[in-house]
């Protein structure tokens, strides 16, 4: 009992007679709860209805640090993210039906440090006070929450290259696909954001196009570009200042979509080149014929000196009525004569026609065919004239004393045809565009035997792959379906 009674007396409000057993004064109660309080090994804070703290103790202030040389929390709002006061205020609207209730709250202690903590908050004083215990203290740093794992995770994993670079352009920091579409690794290469300017590439696509392909290009405040690294094709999108000095630039691999759109653009183009060709072939082909019938009658009239003038009529008249022919091909072409073919023997017969103009120009044409080759469902007229095409190409590319090789072999998923010649070759820049139509660096040229030929592989459900480098000669290499059967070619398409 002296024990009980000498430590009440610290309060100095007991009177000489009063006894342990006998009622608390008011006065002297309010100072136990006071320092019951104060002295939990539980985090305690009392504030009122407006969130100002009236009271915490010893322990509430060591976790969360609310009164420090530096600053005096004032709110308990004040000690918890911003994000989370709207739900916290939601909190103490139900605590105004319920009067007791057990939640949990993540408390901010300063900018790297946050605690979470599970609480009692009770309503006392008849509404306008809160008391709030804090039972379990859990410290959440920003690593055990893993944003800092999995922003890196996210930067390093992305689909899409990622780079870093600073206010001068160097790139400080890029992940693992933006390594792989630009053929280096960081830090062991100085790499600037030039390097995008550098290989911006000009597509042939329309506006319309790019814009589909990339909405980007058109706005300002990003910095925008197409770039082809090799052979693929990059939206490179830079946003600068993304952190005060820092700018992000962001690769997406969009090589399909290029080709589909410029494949797009290109029929397109074929289209309109059909829809003419329809429109005025035949007028033109009228006229045409007269002219040739009077041109051969005048000629066996006039002296024989003249004839030279006759000739050079003829062979340009004959020159437009091959344009017209190529024209008439692309608006509709001729009802294919459909059977089971042999490459190996097209390829023989087109070298066997083909060897006269080859060996005028002292050119050393051959052929080499590993096999007999699979039967392909097709139209030997018309692959036959693909392969006159090439060759004819080749012939005049390749210089006197220069060598053309066509190669045939199959495999299990195709059939491979290689026409390569000794020629001048082509250059990248024209390499992109020779399946454009009108398109040629031949002074006679029409530049659309080139897409008719590719136009009728494509028919027989083949493509063609073309490598060339300047001055080494050029390599047309076609692939065609090693399966026998009607659904390998589109009829009459």
């Amino acid at each position: 009992m002296e024990v009980e009674v000498m430590t009440l007396q610290q309060f100095g409000k007991l009177q000489e007679n009063w006894s342990i057993k006998d009622t608390l004064q008011p006065f002297v109660m309010e100072e136990v709860t006071l320092q019951i309080l104060m002295n939990m090994s539980e985090g305690v804070i009392l504030f009122n209805d407006k969130g100002k703290i009236l009271l915490y103790n010893s322990t509430a202030n060591h976790y969360l640090q609310i009164d420090t040389p530096s600053h005096m929390i004032q709110s308990i709002t004040d000690l918890m993210p911003g994000e989370d006061h709207a739900g916290f205020y939601r909190k103490l609207l139900s605590l105004l039906k319920v009067k007791k209730m057990t939640d949990h709250f993540i408390f901010q202690v300063d900018d790297q440090k946050r605690l979470s903590c599970t609480c009692d908050l009770v309503l006392i004083e008849g509404g306008s006070v809160v008391l709030l215990i804090i039972r379990e203290f859990k410290e959440l740093l920003e690593d055990s929450l893993n944003l800092t794992g999995m922003i890196e995770q996210v930067f390093t994993k992305s689909l899409h290259g990622l780079l870093l670079s600073d206010a001068s352009g160097n790139i400080i920091k890029m992940n693992e696909q933006a390594g792989q579409f630009l053929s280096m690794n960081l830090p062991s290469e100085n790499v600037h954001l030039n390097i995008f300017k550098e290989n911006e590439s000009t597509l042939t696509m329309n506006k319309d196009f790019q814009e589909k392909l990339s909405p980007y290009l058109k706005q300002e405040h990003v910095q925008a570009t197409i770039c082809k690294f090799k052979d693929q094709f990059y939206e490179v999108v830079t946003e600068p200042n993304i952190a005060e000095g820092y700018s992000l630039t962001v690769m997406r691999d969009v090589t399909e979509m290029v080709k589909m759109m410029e494949q797009l653009n290109k029929h397109d183009t074929l289209k309109i080149v059909g829809q003419l060709a329809a429109g005025i072939a035949h007028e033109i082909r009228n006229p045409m014929t007269a002219l040739k019938g009077f041109i051969q009658l005048l000629e066996s009239s006039v002296k024989e000196d003249h004839s030279m003038y006759f000739s050079v009529i003829m062979s340009e008249l004959q020159r437009i009525e091959t344009i017209m022919t190529e024209f008439l091909m692309l608006a509709k072409p001729k009802a294919s004569a459909l059977e089971y073919i042999s490459l190996p023997s097209i390829i023989k017969e087109t070298a066997d026609l083909m060897q006269a103009q080859a060996t005028l120009y002292d050119i050393e044409l051959t052929v080499e065919c590993c096999d007999q080759g699979a039967r392909l469902f097709g139209d030997a007229n018309r692959l036959k004239q693909v392969f006159i095409n090439l060759i004819k190409n080749s012939i005049e590319a390749t210089s006197d004393g220069g060598k053309i090789t066509l190669r045939y072999h199959s495999d299990s998923s195709a059939q491979h045809i290689t026409v390569k010649d000794s020629g001048c070759g082509i250059s990248e820049e024209q390499l992109e565009k020779i399946n454009q139509p009108f398109y040629t660096t031949k002074e006679n040229g029409t530049g659309l035997g080139l897409v008719v030929s590719l136009k009728i592989v494509e028919e027989h459900g083949g493509r063609v792959e073309v490598s060339s480098q300047k001055g080494l000669g050029t390599t047309f290499h076609l692939l065609f379906p090693n399966k026998e059967g009607e659904e390998n070619v589109s009829e009459n398409s």
